[in-house]
């Protein structure tokens, strides 16, 4: 398999996200992109004037706001 140069740097590409691309990614708004980048719980990168996200650093961004499931008996959660 031959890889050139120019896919290697398309595919790079496609790992650093716009505020835009983040924010629909998850779902919210861009505003609460901002507060998340201010309160720096979301890293980004400063490429001069123009901010990145990289997609595994939002991908585990969205894992660390994740809340999962308890099993308990019965099906109902506990103190329910």
């Amino acid at each position: 398999m031959v890889v050139n140069a120019s896919d290697s740097a398309s595919q790079g590409e496609e790992q650093l996200l716009t505020k835009p691309e983040v924010a629909r990614l998850l779902r919210v708004r861009s505003k609460t992109i901002e507060r998340f980048m201010s309160q720096r719980d979301l890293p980004y990168i400063k490429l001069g004037r123009l901010v990145r996200y990289e997609r595994a650093a939002v991908e585990a961004f969205k894992q660390r706001l994740t809340v999962g499931a308890t099993n308990s008996p019965g099906g109902t959660a506990p103190g329910a």
